[in-house]
């Protein structure tokens, strides 16, 4: 949204299927806090005096309950943010939520153990001391479930090819294939029309390569058509006559959008993209038919924003970010903020 990287997911833990209760975050200060009255915070038996001190060993208690009763429930965590993983992911989860050590070692047997639990590939990697890493690429049997009756449905949508979007690309194919073939079977009539109408003759002479080349490959052989067949060059700033899927895609759907919103702009409207640069120009227009209909002020205050990050030996490193609001534009908060009342996730 608006270029920002991070992946937030909106949905509670019991709709995301995940049988744990969210844990209260202790900042250093709470921290502080309960160390200056004599109260260990690390001891989840030990007094608390703030709100939140309080709240945190209740609410982990609960939680190393439930994973005592499922200990599976930690396989379920890894899978929600990674398909595949390695031991090392399970380790991470499973050590957020049990101190006690015999206690740790116990449910990770288990674990290795479960039946949800799949190995993928088995990979040892052996160190320089002689001790061996395990790197092995683990899943889990209701990701492989999931997959495969993805690849099933797949498969079904595959045979039956009756989409309404798959039909009409099939007859923009095949119409533009028609008029490739008629215009290479007469090229004597069609070679003076192409400049004129703006056909590119390299675009042109890629319809009739091998497919099953490489893209270089490609590219060579339909520049060698375009000197065997003698076709007309464009001019350098001559409109090209070139049939964009993806540009007239994204006007339909910015004007479908758009429609939406503005019969029902009590609901909630979304476009899906493919990359980052359609996010970012779909956004850009969305952002100027609402400016022009005043529902975002056209007046825009500049914010700088700073992130820290590490990068990969480790190191700190700051990058500035700048990033343009104005009343009306709705705000998406990334981390909890009791002064203001909002929390990582909150539009």
């Amino acid at each position: 949204m608006h270029g920002v990287e991070q992946k937030i997911n909106h949905r509670s833990n019991a709709e995301r299927g995940i049988e744990l209760e969210p844990q209260p975050k202790r900042g250093t200060n709470i921290n502080d806090m309960e160390f200056r009255v004599g109260n260990n915070p690390k001891d989840l038996f030990s007094a608390a005096t703030t709100e939140k001190a309080i709240t945190f060993p209740e609410s982990k208690l609960r939680n190393v309950c439930r994973i005592i009763r499922r200990p599976e429930i930690v396989l379920d965590i890894v899978s929600k943010h990674h398909a595949t993983f390695m031991w090392g992911d399970v380790e991470k989860v499973l050590n957020r939520y049990i101190d006690d050590l015999t206690l740790y070692q116990q449910l990770e047997q288990k674990l290795k153990s479960s039946k949800e639990l799949v190995l993928l590939r088995y990979e040892p990697v052996k160190n320089k001391d002689g001790s061996i890493e395990d790197h092995s690429i683990y899943t889990t049997r209701s990701i492989v479930e999931s997959e495969i009756n993805l690849v099933q449905l797949a498969e079904r949508l595959n045979k039956a090819k009756s989409h309404e979007d798959y039909v009409l690309y099939q007859e923009w194919r095949d119409l533009k294939m028609a008029c490739s073939d008629y215009m290479k079977q007469n090229l004597e009539e069609c070679r003076p029309l192409m400049k004129e109408l703006g056909v590119d003759p390299q675009h042109f002479a890629e319809q009739f390569v091998d497919k099953d080349m490489s893209l270089k490959e490609q590219k060579l052989e339909a520049a060698a058509l375009v000197h065997q067949w003698q076709l007309p060059q464009l001019d350098p700033y001559q409109r090209k006559h070139i049939c964009e899927l993806r540009e007239e895609t994204k006007k339909a759907l910015i004007q479908e959008w758009y429609q939406s919103f503005t019969e029902h702009p009590e609901k909630s409207h979304l476009i899906m993209t493919y990359s980052k640069a359609d996010t970012a120009m779909l956004n850009e227009e969305a952002l100027t038919l609402i400016k022009r209909d005043g529902i975002v002020a056209k007046k825009e205050y500049l914010h700088i924003i700073h992130k820290e990050d590490e990068d990969d030996f480790g190191g700190k490193i700051t990058t500035k970010e700048e990033k343009y609001f104005a009343k009306g534009d709705r705000i998406l908060f990334l981390k909890n903020h009791n002064g203001l009342g909002v929390k990582n996730g909150t539009l």
